[in-house]
């Protein structure tokens, strides 16, 4: 059996302390990390991808559109 782990991705943080063009990039490197775990996960036919902590910054950013 094999998993991938990962945590604490914070997903929506708004890094408030960058400019507003840096801290969109830094947003959607969050949401292509994860998509790259999944990718990698996939491509190593892992059994089990575990999040621990928190995945989202907020209930609010679930969407990834807000």
């Amino acid at each position: 059996m094999s998993f991938l782990a990962t945590s604490d991705l914070h997903i929506g943080m708004k890094f408030k302390n960058y400019s507003e063009n840096v801290s969109k990039v830094l947003q959607e490197a969050r949401f292509k990390a994860l998509e790259n775990m999944v990718n990698i996960a996939n491509d190593r036919g892992c059994s089990l991808f575990l999040i621990a902590g928190d995945l989202f910054e907020s209930a609010s950013d679930t969407n990834k559109n807000t």
